[in-house]
C-alpha cells in the first residue's frame, strides 16, 4: 500500500519589450525582447508498509532571456532580403533535500544568424531561401562545457496555378535545447525501488521538418491535400536499467524519431453558404528506433456539419479515436469525440446549449510504455468529458458612436467566399 503526499508552489513573473521602426511597407525592423523568471518547489513523501519513507524537498529555478531581431529590406520589384539574430540564454538550478541531497545547474546559451532572401519568379513562383548560422553553448556545473557551431538551410516554394489553387513545400532544420532534467548529473530517488538519473552526455536533437500542401478555393468547395514529416535525429529519449538491487530512470539518445502524415480536407458550402459540411481524413505514421524500438500506424478522420438560420446556428462535430506516440515512445489512446451545440442570438442577448460524448460513457484516456525491464499501462477515466450546459449571456453596448453607411465602392470579382 503506498500513500503519496506532495505540495507545490509556483511563480513565473515575466516582462516583454516590442519595439518597431516602419519606413516602408516593404522596409522593417522588429525586435521582441522577452524574459520569464520561474521559481518552484515542492515536498514529496512517499511512503510504502513498514519501509523507510522517500522524502524529497526540491528547489528550482530557471532565467529565460529571449531576444529577437528582424530587419528586411526590398531590393525591387519582387525582391526581398532579410535578416534575423535570435539570441537565448536560460540559466537553471535545482537543489534536491530529504532522503538525497544534490544539487546541479545547467546554462545554455544560444545565437543564430538568419539571412533570408525571398523572390517572385513570373508571378507565380515564390522562392524563399535562408541558411541560419547557429553557435551553441551548454554548461554543465561541475561535468561538462560543449560548444557547437550549426549550419541549418532552409527552402520554402510556393508556386500559384491561378488565383484559385496552388501548391508549396518547406523543408527546414532545427535542434532542441538542452533541458535539466535529462542533461543534469543529478540522482534522485523516486521511491524504495526506483532512482531517476540525469545523463550529461547525450548529443544534442538535431529536427528536421518536411511540408508539402496542395490547396484549391473555388466558389462554394475549399480542398486541400497534405503530407507533413518530423524527424529528431540523436533523439532525447527514456532508458530503463536495472542496478544493483534498484531500478534506474535515465536518458538517451541512441534512436531517431520519425512522425509522418498524409491526408486531406475539403469543405463544402450549400444552400446560400447557409450549410458548411467539412471532412478531413488522415494516415498517420511514427516510429521510433533505438533501446526501445516501437512503431504505429492508423487512420483518423474529422466530420462537422454547421448550420445558420436567422438567429440561430446548429453545430455537430465527429471525431474518431486517435493514438499518438512522443519522442519518448509514451504511447496515449484517446477514443472517440462528439460534440452538439445550438445558439440563438438577438440583439444582445445569447443563449448557448452544448453537450459532449453523451454516447460515451467510459470515455478514458490511456497511457503506455514498454521500456524492456520496465513497463507500464495506465487507464484514466474521466466523467468531466461528459458535458451538458446551457449559457445564457447578455452584452451591453452604449457609448459606441454609430456610423452610417450609404456606399460602398469595391473592385468587382470573384473570391472563395462571395461572389460581388
Amino acid at each position: 500500500m503506498s500513500a503519496p503526499c506532495a505540495r507545490s508552489r509556483n511563480v513565473a513573473p515575466s516582462a516583454v519589450l516590442y519595439f518597431q521602426k516602419k519606413w516602408t511597407d516593404e522596409r522593417v525592423f522588429r525586435l521582441n525582447v522577452k524574459y520569464v523568471y520561474t521559481d518552484n518547489t515542492y515536498d514529496r513523501t512517499y511512503t510504502e508498509g513498514s519501509l523507510e519513507p522517500i522524502v524529497t524537498n526540491a528547489n528550482e529555478n530557471v532565467n529565460n532571456f529571449v531576444a529577437d531581431a528582424t530587419y528586411i529590406h526590398p531590393l525591387g520589384k519582387d525582391k526581398t532580403l532579410g535578416a534575423r539574430v535570435v539570441g537565448l540564454f536560460t540559466g537553471s538550478r535545482a537543489t534536491y533535500a530529504g532522503t538525497m541531497a544534490a544539487e546541479s545547474g545547467i546554462n545554455t546559451g544560444k545565437l543564430t544568424f538568419f539571412p533570408m532572401y525571398r523572390q517572385v519568379f513570373f508571378n507565380k513562383l515564390s522562392v524563399s531561401l535562408s541558411s541560419s548560422l547557429d553557435w551553441e553553448v551548454y554548461n554543465i556545473k561541475r561535468v561538462r562545457r560543449l560548444s557547437r557551431v550549426f549550419v541549418r538551410p532552409a527552402v520554402y516554394l510556393n508556386y500559384a496555378f491561378n488565383k484559385r489553387n496552388s501548391v508549396n513545400v518547406a523543408w527546414s532544420m532545427a535542434s532542441n535545447e538542452p533541458q535539466m532534467t535529462a542533461y543534469n548529473s543529478t540522482e534522485q530517488r523516486v521511491n524504495q525501488y526506483m532512482v531517476t538519473r540525469g545523463n550529461p552526455d547525450l548529443d544534442i536533437a538535431m529536427a528536421h521538418f518536411l511540408n508539402a500542401n496542395y490547396n484549391l478555393t473555388a466558389k462554394n468547395l475549399n480542398f486541400s491535400l497534405m503530407a507533413n514529416g518530423l524527424i529528431y535525429t540523436d533523439n532525447v529519449g527514456s532508458h530503463y536499467f536495472v542496478e544493483d538491487d534498484k531500478m534506474v530512470q535515465t536518458y538517451s539518445s541512441d534512436g531517431n524519431y520519425y512522425d509522418c502524415t498524409l491526408g486531406g480536407s475539403v469543405t463544402w458550402s450549400l444552400f446560400k453558404r447557409s450549410l458548411q459540411i467539412s471532412g478531413m481524413a488522415f494516415w498517420k505514421g511514427q516510429k521510433l528506433t533505438g533501446p526501445h524500438a516501437r512503431g504505429y500506424a492508423y487512420p483518423l478522420f474529422s466530420m462537422t456539419a454547421a448550420y445558420y438560420l436567422k438567429n440561430f446556428s446548429f453545430l455537430a462535430q465527429l471525431t474518431s479515436k486517435m493514438k499518438q506516440m512522443n519522442f519518448r515512445g509514451q504511447v496515449m489512446e484517446v477514443p472517440f469525440y462528439t460534440y452538439f451545440s445550438v445558439a440563438w442570438a438577438h440583439k444582445g442577448l445569447q443563449i448557448d446549449a452544448y453537450c459532449a460524448n453523451i454516447f460515451n460513457n467510459k470515455y478514458s484516456v490511456a497511457r503506455s510504455g514498454d521500456y524492456g525491464v520496465y513497463r507500464y499501462d495506465q487507464n484514466t477515466r474521466y466523467n468531466n468529458y461528459q458535458v451538458v450546459s446551457v449559457n445564457v449571456s447578455y452584452s451591453f453596448d452604449f457609448g459606441r458612436k454609430k456610423v452610417e453607411r450609404t456606399k460602398l465602392d469595391v473592385d468587382k470579382g470573384t473570391s472563395g467566399i462571395m461572389e460581388l
